[in-house]
C-alpha cells in the first residue's frame, strides 16, 4: 500500500513539474512553422491570378471564347480581362459568330497556362519578426501571430506588373498546432484594401489604365473581324 502511494505521489509530482518546471509550455514556433500566416496571405493576393486561370479554362470550353466571360471579380465588381488575356498572348480573334459577335480562342500559350496549375505572381514575407504569443501544451494549442508582410512579384509574375507594387499588409492570424502540425485557424489582412483588391490594381492598373487599354483592344478587334 505505502509502495502504491508512493508511486502516485511521485507521478503527481512529476506531472506538477512538467506544468511548474516549464517542460509543458507551448513550443516557440520557428520560421517554417509561422509560414502557414504568410502563405494564407498569399492566398489572398493571388486570387486575381486564379480567377483568370479559372475564367479562361471554364470560357474556353465549347472552343469560343467571349470578351464578357473574362473578367475577375473583387470588391469594387467585376474588372474585365478580355482585354488583358489578349495583350499577354493567351488569346487571339478566332471568328465572328452568326450574331455577327466576334469571339476568341486559346494562342498556344494560352493553351500552356490552361495545362499548368494555377498560377502564383505574388509572394510575401515576414518585415520584422512578427509578434507571437501562444498558449496550451507542448502537444498543442494556438498561437496569435501579427504584423506586417512585405510583397512582391514572383519571377513569373515580374513581367505582368509593368513595374506596379503592392504595399506592405499588415496582418493578425490565430495558428493551431498539434500532432498534425501547423495551421491557420483565422487570418485577417489589416489595412484600408484587401489583399486581392490590391492585387488586382496592380496587376491590371487603375480604372482609368485599364478604360484606355480596352479602347486600344476593342480598335484592334474591330480591324480584324471587320
Amino acid at each position: 500500500m505505502r509502495h502504491r502511494a508512493r508511486a502516485a505521489l511521485a507521478g503527481l509530482s512529476a506531472a506538477a513539474c512538467l506544468s511548474a518546471c516549464g517542460e509543458d509550455r507551448p513550443p516557440t514556433p520557428t520560421a517554417s512553422d509561422l509560414a502557414v500566416v504568410t502563405q494564407a496571405l498569399d492566398q489572398q493576393l493571388n486570387d486575381p491570378a486564379r480567377q483568370i486561370h479559372e475564367g479562361l479554362r471554364q470560357a474556353n470550353a465549347d472552343k469560343r471564347i467571349y470578351a464578357q466571360e473574362l473578367y475577375v471579380r473583387g470588391g469594387g465588381g467585376a474588372t474585365p480581362v478580355d482585354w488583358w488575356a489578349y495583350r499577354q498572348g493567351l488569346i487571339h480573334v478566332a471568328g465572328v459568330d452568326s450574331y455577327s459577335l466576334g469571339y476568341f480562342g486559346l494562342t498556344p500559350k494560352g493553351e500552356a497556362f490552361l495545362k499548368a496549375p494555377a498560377p502564383s505572381w505574388l509572394a510575401s514575407k515576414f518585415r520584422g519578426a512578427p509578434k507571437v504569443s501562444c498558449e496550451g501544451s507542448r502537444a498543442s494549442g494556438t498561437c496569435t501571430v501579427s504584423g506586417t508582410a512585405e510583397v512582391a512579384p514572383t519571377a513569373d509574375g515580374v513581367p505582368l506588373f509593368e513595374g506596379r507594387t503592392v504595399a506592405d499588409h499588415g496582418f493578425a492570424a490565430v495558428v493551431q498546432y498539434d500532432a498534425s502540425g501547423w495551421s491557420v485557424q483565422e487570418f485577417h489582412a489589416t489595412g484600408a484594401v484587401a489583399p486581392q483588391d490590391a492585387a488586382r490594381r496592380a496587376l491590371l492598373g487603375d480604372d482609368e489604365h485599364i478604360g484606355k487599354a480596352r479602347a486600344r483592344f476593342a480598335v484592334e478587334v474591330n480591324r480584324q473581324v471587320g
